[in-house]
């Protein structure tokens, strides 16, 4: 079964994707398939019609957070869809080092005013031990990185 790497469409292209991208290829995951998510879907429309598919194959999610800890509508749809069926993930953040990823996470709804919603700022990684928030740098109570709000 297939390993998903997922990260929102910004930081798809980014030197930092490219570099997690190598390392589930070649150090984690060599005799398995890795799949990249900038290279399954066109656009929003094809994505909406076969994610579900798609991901329900999936043995273990890779996400790639923004380095504020924000991802989008999208990636937190995968996510509870698999965290549903018991699909392990582990999150990375832009900014820090490739290699040092966080399981013991979780994705959090970003409450904000009705008619604000940003379907690409959805939710925020909240890292649910003591150690993960220390090593991320990250508020030792609330999980969220340094430059949002709980």
């Amino acid at each position: 079964m297939p390993v998903f790497l997922t990260a929102p469409k910004d930081l798809q292209r980014t030197p930092t994707y490219d570099e997690l991208l190598r390392l589930l290829r070649q150090e984690r995951h060599q005799r398995e398939e890795v799949v990249a998510d900038r290279d399954l879907f066109r656009d929003t429309r094809h994505w909406k019609k076969n994610w579900k598919e798609l991901y329900k194959r999936a043995d273990k999610l890779y996400v790639l957070a923004r380095e504020d800890g924000t991802l989008g509508l999208g990636i937190y749809k995968q996510w509870k869809f698999l965290s549903e069926r018991e699909v392990t993930s582990e999150v990375f953040f832009e900014g820090t080092k490739t290699a040092e990823g966080y399981e013991d996470f979780g994705l959090k709804r970003m409450e904000v005013a009705k008619g604000e919603e940003d379907p690409a700022r959805f939710a925020l990684v909240h890292l649910r031990s003591e150690a993960s928030r220390e090593s991320a740098k990250l508020p030792l109570k609330t999980g969220y990185p340094q430059s949002l709000p709980p």
